[in-house]
């Protein structure tokens, strides 16, 4: 069983093809912290991505929000098959930036998207929104280092559904948007 350390926690678990818990890890911190998707490396290796506030711990990583208002920033983390955080990374803004779909590719990095309000900073790279809520993909290598931001949104609410990579590291993101949005600005 776990217990939380503070409202909500983000929780990993891995069954075997029996449904039996093989191992189950919990991360977090105080305040609202939410995992929102996984994906697996070629090894079983899990990449989680979601959203945390304040700060968060990923096994004996620490991770800090860059919101001053205790809004979400937005995690990424990588786990070893047998379930020890191996790295964590985080991104964040003036405002809420959640991660919501992440996959990883044949030579393990991992490309997340999510939602994200005004400004955001991930790694060396950022962006600005044009509206509401615009969404952003981007990439980590295997050692948790951000190669990549992008950004696309128009004014109202664009939101995220999924992403996936095929062989070659070509990624695919679906979602929604409303009356328009604008693609294609690398940052």
């Amino acid at each position: 069983s776990l217990t939380s350390r503070g409202e909500t926690d983000i929780f990993v678990v891995r069954l075997d093809d029996k449904g039996k818990i093989v191992w189950l890890k919990r991360a977090g911190g105080a305040l609202f912290d939410e995992g929102h998707a996984v994906a697996l490396d070629s090894t079983g290796a899990p990449t989680i991505t979601g959203s945390f506030q304040k700060t968060a711990i990923f096994g004996s990583q620490k991770l800090s929000a860059s919101s001053a208002n205790n809004n979400s920033s937005m995690f990424v983390a990588r786990l070893d098959s047998a379930g020890k955080f191996y790295w964590a990374v985080s991104g964040g803004g003036n405002d809420t930036f959640v991660g919501t779909a992440v996959a990883v590719d044949r030579h393990g990095n991992s490309y997340v998207a999510g939602t994200y309000f005004n400004k955001i900073t991930f790694g060396k790279y950022s962006a600005g929104s044009l509206g509401s809520a615009d969404i952003f993909g981007a990439m980590v290598g295997p050692k948790g280092e951000v190669q990549w931001l992008n950004s696309a949104g128009g004014e109202s609410l664009d939101l995220v559904g999924g992403i996936v990579v095929d062989s070659t590291g070509t990624a695919y993101l679906t979602g929604s948007f409303i009356a328009s949005a604008y693609f294609g600005q690398v940052r």
